[in-house]
């Protein structure tokens, strides 16, 4: 239901962001960059990109993906609000950011109490996340084989990252890589929800599926909330008023409550290693 949804919502309000986006002087395209397919719907817009394109940039790791441009569309609405979230679950002492990309969360914890640390699959998100973050230190590499010694880190973030590879290896490293105790804060789309069928995603979870993934992999689940209200063409329409207000994200983004699952963007998983 929510993949034609979601379909149906970005044709309809392309138009009012055209204008929106024509009046400001803010970059925009209607045709793909890459295929020159015609975009016909809102969210290709500002990245001039279309999502089967999109798709292919991401698994072929290709450079414009990480562009200063391209990136700040990508990252306009939605992921601030998931970054801050997380930034408030993070204790102190050694923290990884598994495929940190271009460094936004650890950009936000910089704090003498904490030594950071991120890898990234991809050259071009390490050098931004390198430039974003001086003080962390950051590395190429694979979730799936993660390039630390085992019981190294106190706390760890892994968000939107496992909805994107096919095998559960990258849960099962971020156990082997926590101390005993230490925290780990996962975040994965809703994968029944507005944001689940991504062109990039590969895995959908449920919260339950989340859970018992991590469950199996040996964690304590602390809890999992569900986040981000979405009201369908309500939120869009919303988020058109909140930019030409200058005041980001509208209010039903950032609602820091637990809301049914159908409507819900994101979950967020807090979990333990076990002490002993």
């Amino acid at each position: 239901m929510w993949y034609w949804l979601i379909k149906l919502e970005g044709m309809v309000l392309a138009p009012p962001f055209v204008v929106y986006y024509a009046l400001r002087g803010i970059p925009f395209s209607l045709r793909c960059k890459k295929c020159q397919r015609w975009l016909i719907e809102q969210r290709s817009l500002r990245p001039g990109i279309c999502r089967k394109c999109q798709r292919e940039m991401i698994f072929s790791r290709h450079p414009e993906f990480w562009s200063k441009e391209y990136a700040s569309c990508r990252y306009l609405e939605l992921s601030g609000f998931i970054h801050r979230r997380v930034a408030k679950r993070v204790t102190d002492g050694r923290i990884l950011d598994v495929g940190c990309g271009a460094g936004y969360i650890l950009s936000r914890m910089q704090s003498q109490q904490r030594e950071l640390f991120g890898f990234d699959i991809t050259l071009e998100g390490v050098k931004r996340a390198k430039e974003r973050v001086k003080e962390a230190n950051f590395y190429l590499g694979d979730a799936g084989n993660i390039p630390f010694k085992s019981d190294t880190f106190d706390c760890l973030i892994c968000s939107e990252i496992l909805e994107h590879i096919p095998s559960d290896d990258p849960i099962k490293e971020c156990y082997r890589v926590l101390k005993p105790a230490g925290i780990a804060v996962i975040t994965v789309p809703n994968g029944k929800g507005p944001s689940g069928k991504e062109p990039t995603h590969i895995r959908l979870f449920s919260s339950l599926s989340i859970v018992n993934l991590l469950k199996e992999a040996g964690f304590e689940v602390i809890s999992c909330q569900k986040f981000g209200l979405y009201l369908p063409f309500i939120t869009p329409l919303l988020s058109i008023i909140y930019q030409i207000l200058g005041k980001g994200p509208p209010p039903l983004y950032p609602l820091d409550i637990n809301v049914p699952e159908f409507l819900a963007i994101d979950f967020l998983i807090e979990c333990r290693k076990p002490s002993t």
